[in-house]
């Protein structure tokens, strides 16, 4: 190498690293901002990201993904650990992005107010009975029509369900809240269980999110709804809530 290439090189190498520098230094402000505010979020929120950013990772792997996922063969094989291992991992960006706004609003809503007891068992519930009642369908499906790509081959993992039921809890508890504010009118948190189904079946739509997520989301809505309706414990008080702007009519809206 000639003396000339040399300092040619060497100059490069000191250009690429001012580079490096330069865009480490501007987004350091970013990168500080996100280490203060796990370091002042709840643990829940903390615990609740690094299982589902492990699982992400994990998911990479066909053979963990085929492990920890549920089928429903796997159910009438009673593998029913699949219950609670399903639902730590995620492919796909936008659930990984709507789940991570959920455990937001887990751990800065709904933990405060219900403690952290209540909050796992009401996610507990909805996910696994939404995750168990798919399976039974699939079951349901290939018994009555012998086609065997939604028993077999559809994989049933991903917290899809547990967000549905964070937007239905936000809806009870602050239905007004205007979240967006549009030409046309306001979102507000009443109208976020039909904004995650819509925006859902657009993903499907184009090829973007599986189409078993609606399937999540749909029986998620339902599950959450019944608990939070007639079988949520309050100290005092009769179970569930029974306001009008809580009733199934209000879903339409």
């Amino acid at each position: 190498m000639s003396r000339v290439h040399y300092y040619w090189m060497k100059e490069i190498a000191g250009l690429q690293l001012l580079d490096l520098t330069m865009v480490f230094l501007t987004m350091s402000p970013q990168i500080n901002s996100v280490a203060l505010y796990l370091k002042q979020s709840r643990p829940l929120f903390r615990i609740g990201l690094c299982i589902v950013s492990l699982g992400g990772i994990l998911s990479l792997s066909e053979v963990i993904f085929e492990f920890f996922s549920l089928t429903g063969n796997d159910l009438v094989h009673f593998e029913l650990w699949r219950l609670f291992t399903h639902f730590t991992i995620e492919t796909n960006i936008f659930a990984f992005i709507l789940l991570v706004w959920n455990l937001h609003q887990v751990a800065s809503l709904i933990e405060p107010n219900w403690g952290v007891f209540e909050t796992i068992k009401y996610l507990g519930i909805v996910q696994i009975g939404s995750s168990l009642l798919i399976a039974i369908v699939a079951l349901l499906t290939f018994v009555i029509t012998v086609n065997d790509t939604f028993f077999f081959r559809t994989y049933i993992f991903g917290l899809l369900s547990a967000c549905s039921a964070v937007c239905v809890a936000m809806k009870q508890y602050l239905p007004d809240s205007v979240l967006l504010t549009t030409p046309i009118g306001h979102i507000k948190n009443t109208h976020l269980p039909s904004c995650i189904l819509v925006s859902a079946s657009f993903l499907v739509g184009f090829g973007l999110l599986r189409w078993v997520s609606l399937l999540q989301i749909l029986s998620g809505i339902q599950i959450s709804w019944i608990y939070l309706r007639f079988l949520q414990p309050h100290d005092g008080e009769p179970r569930g809530d029974a306001s009008e702007h809580f009733a199934w009519a209000t879903y339409a809206i």
